[in-house]
């Protein structure tokens, strides 16, 4: 009969499944953010090789574009490569993104763990 784990063995496991859930959040916050952006810019006709003719970025194109404006930027953004997005700011926030999210379930889960803990021995006495 096997014997059953012990505390350390079982504090591992929580560590190394946490470190997964970590991983996992911050890179699906990086490729969905830069994906993201990358379809949103071209459906807009922000594309690899600037603004595509009758698309919609081409319809809000003005007779003088200010550098810095958010059509600016947008045309930029849309010239980057997807693997540029993956790797670039847009990935960065991505991954903060993803970041925070697991924090906060993490921290929400901690919350009620202990909350559900409290209420069941209040109930017991």
């Amino acid at each position: 009969m096997v014997p059953p784990p012990s505390e350390t063995e079982i504090e591992e496991k929580d560590n190394t499944t946490d470190a997964i859930q970590f991983s996992a959040a911050i890179g699906s916050g990086v490729a969905v953010s830069a994906l993201g952006t990358k379809i949103a810019l071209l459906t807009l006709g922000f594309g690899t090789k600037g603004i595509v003719a009758g698309s919609v970025a081409a319809g809000l194109m003005g007779p003088v574009t200010v550098a810095g404006s958010l059509m600016a930027t947008a045309q930029s953004l849309g010239t980057i490569s997807t693997v540029g997005m993956l790797l670039g700011p847009i990935g960065i926030i991505g991954g903060v993104v993803g970041f925070g999210a697991i924090c906060t379930y993490k921290i929400a889960k901690t919350l009620y763990e202990e909350e559900e803990t409290e209420y069941k021995e209040e109930c017991s006495m």
